[in-house]
């Protein structure tokens, strides 16, 4: 990608075609224009202040600029992109909005899971307007970068939810770290049995009743060769560690109970796709927009040099 000089013919016979996309980003105010060369095809950025439109002809970026020059958001499909972080979540991590008004983010981290599994990441979702927060962790294999994060790859996306925490009221609980959990808490864990143990058992009478299970057997009920499902927590241990109540006083809840409940609240089961490749510092958007701004930044820079700006002026 390049910035190409804006008093050519080819560049000159485009721009009256973009008067209607700056008019609904800008309205009536001056814009500066900048034109870019990729491959052969030429796109445009719109500049008025701190905002900014990438505009190829297939899609339209919006984006804003920080006071120091940098990239500080960026709109695609619906979502608010805040590649430096948001002041309701830590500045320094990646973050986004949703159309609903749902902030979201992730962090990675070393955790130990007792196997060779030594990390976790966890996906958090902010609903403001009904103050809830969700969190959902999934195990995965944690390696410090010189960035000081860990990355999140594929094959940690395929895992199952290992544990979900949903605070109805979250602005209240921000100080809550240990005891009975809260009845506006829902926080579950993961648990699996293999058909030959005790806890498949549990699972199969807790499901399909005593009776049935003697008439059947588990596994003839259950159908399958593993059986997971997830124990809402009742108290949270001095070192952290939740506690479930014990069998036959808990309830199995299926990956699809869990996902009902989400959906319910509005909350998604995975992460934006965008969001972990920002997180992962490979975002072709954010790269390409780190790219055009500093492209533009350099021709601002050189005052004299015009020809590669042009003034689109409303009378």
């Amino acid at each position: 990608m390049q910035l190409i000089k804006c008093d050519t013919d080819e560049v000159l016979l485009k721009v009256p075609s973009l008067e209607k996309v700056l008019t609904s980003y800008f309205g009536e105010n001056d814009v500066l224009l900048f034109s870019c060369l990729d491959n052969k095809k030429i796109s445009f950025i719109a500049r008025h202040g701190k905002f900014c439109v990438y505009i190829d002809g297939d899609r339209e970026i919006p984006f804003g600029l920080k006071e120091d020059g940098g990239l500080d958001f960026y709109y695609k499909d619906d979502m608010h992109y805040f590649p430096n972080g948001f002041q309701i979540f830590d500045e320094d991590e990646v973050c986004c909005k949703d159309k609903k008004g749902i902030l979201h983010t992730i962090i990675s981290y070393p955790m130990d899971f007792g196997d060779e599994v030594n990390g976790a990441f966890s996906y958090f979702q902010l609903n403001d307007d009904k103050d809830t927060l969700c969190e959902i962790r999934y195990r995965h294999y944690y390696n410090k970068q010189s960035n000081g994060k860990s990355q999140i790859y594929g094959c940690n996306l395929n895992r199952k939810m290992n544990s979900i925490y949903i605070d109805r009221e979250y602005s209240k609980n921000k100080g809550f770290r240990r005891g009975i959990i809260p009845k506006c808490f829902s926080h579950y864990e993961i648990i699996s049995f293999d058909n030959n143990m005790l806890g498949y058992r549990f699972i199969a009478i807790s499901e399909h009743g005593l009776l049935n299970v003697i008439n059947n057997g588990s596994l003839s009920l259950v159908k399958e060769s593993t059986a997971t499902r997830y124990l809402k927590s009742c108290y949270i241990k001095r070192d952290g560690t939740p506690m479930e109540m014990p069998w036959p006083f808990c309830k199995f809840y299926k990956e699809d109970d869990i996902k009902s409940e989400l959906s319910e609240l509005d909350f998604r089961v995975e992460a934006p796709d965008d969001l972990i490749s920002l997180y992962n510092g490979d975002n072709v958007d954010k790269l390409l927009l780190d790219n055009l701004i500093l492209l533009m930044n350099n021709v601002i820079k050189e005052n004299d040099d015009t020809k590669y700006m042009l003034l689109r002026k409303k009378a």
